[in-house]
């Protein structure tokens, strides 16, 4: 696959477009486990009691949870951007 890109784009692009894949499978390798991680994270607050989940959220416990995920998926999707960039810069 690799001779094959370097013959048609040349060796710059040919990584180029190597990192890409390899990001692409990062992420894509890493999101099920984020994922079931906050899915899990979810279930258990809906085991709470009803007195206790309502005073949660109340005070703001959805929205700490919404900002917690995003910004574990937001840094999943940078790491696994680092890694194609690191890929496609590496000789």
């Amino acid at each position: 696959m690799k001779a094959l890109l370097q013959s048609l784009f040349g060796d710059a692009i040919a990584r180029l477009l190597g990192g890409a894949g390899l990001s692409v499978i990062s992420y894509a390798a890493i999101t099920p486990i984020v994922l079931g991680a906050l899915n899990l994270v979810s279930s258990r607050i809906n085991g709470l009691a009803a007195d206790v989940a309502s005073l949660a959220l109340m005070s703001g416990a959805g929205h700490a949870m919404s900002i917690i995920g995003s910004a574990i998926m937001a840094r999943m999707a940078i790491n696994a951007a680092g890694v194609g960039i690191g890929k496609a810069v590496a000789k």
